[in-house]
């Protein structure tokens, strides 16, 4: 991680009036609305992650659905959803590139990163209230597209 991305990190946690954790020197921490912690980590020294994880996977069909929903998006910055190394649990990710590291391009995806994850954490919530709908009957496109 570079210096860069570290002041970056700073930067974006100061014009948010929040407080960013260095949890090792590869992952940084940020809690949003004290109920999203959003983790900034290095993929390969050449993109900055972001993620956080949306809670229990409850049904195989909501992961499905979800997880179908992630592909072929020309937009690198719009979060995706991904499995825990258990596949236990629903992960939100995003990436951006180091080349536009910066405090604007960081905000803008954590935006996106938290919007999404509020839209998500809604869908999931009605998802697990109404199992006893078919998923296959529901147009969850709808619910999930930023």
């Amino acid at each position: 991680m570079t210096l860069a991305f570290k002041a970056s990190i700073e930067n974006l946690s100061n014009r948010l009036d929040l407080v960013s954790q260095e949890l090792d020197n590869n992952l940084f921490s940020i809690t949003i609305d004290e109920r999203w912690p959003v983790h900034f980590s290095d993929l390969n020294g050449e993109y900055v992650v972001l993620f956080t994880s949306l809670g229990k996977l409850s049904n195989p069909q909501i992961a499905m659905r979800l997880l179908a929903d992630n592909l072929f998006d020309s937009n690198p910055i719009r979060p995706r959803v991904g499995l825990d190394d258990t596949s236990q649990n629903l992960l939100l990710w995003s990436q951006v590139a180091y080349s536009e590291c910066d405090e604007t391009t960081l905000y803008h995806a954590l935006t996106v990163f938290i919007e999404r994850a509020n839209v998500f954490d809604s869908w999931l919530g009605e998802a697990i209230l109404a199992e006893e709908t078919p998923l296959q009957n529901q147009e969850v496109s709808q619910f999930i597209r930023v």
